[in-house]
């Protein structure tokens, strides 16, 4: 089973700024049931230094992931991805899987309103 957690501290000090020593956002998602399954741990990405996350190396999927985040400074957008699981659902024979999706979203700078 697949779970997200995602906090948002709203919280702001007198001035309208973040309360200093407080997270302002807090991101935490397990992969998967799959223990064994490679993966290289969260950090910046070497193609991609703007994102940051966990990459997939199970043979036929690397590079996909299941939870980014990337910048695009110069124009004040950040970027979120994650990828979770259905349950109770037969799941299709596939040889590909749904990481990249992920990981073209957070690195590219496609508008949300058209991807």
């Amino acid at each position: 089973m697949c779970i997200l957690f995602i906090y948002v501290n709203s919280g702001h000090g007198g001035d309208g700024d973040p309360v200093l020593g407080e997270y302002r956002l807090i991101l935490a998602s397990n992969r998967d049931e799959y223990y064994a399954r490679p993966a290289k741990i969260a950090g910046p990405w070497d193609e991609s230094p703007h994102v940051i996350g966990g990459r997939d190396m199970e043979p036929g999927r690397e590079g996909g992931t299941w939870l980014a985040i990337g910048s695009d400074i110069p124009n004040g957008i950040i970027r979120v991805g994650a990828l979770l699981n259905v349950t109770g659902e037969n799941k299709p024979n596939v040889t590909s899987g749904r990481g990249p999706i992920v990981a073209d979203y957070v690195s590219g700078t496609t508008p949300n309103e058209d991807y």
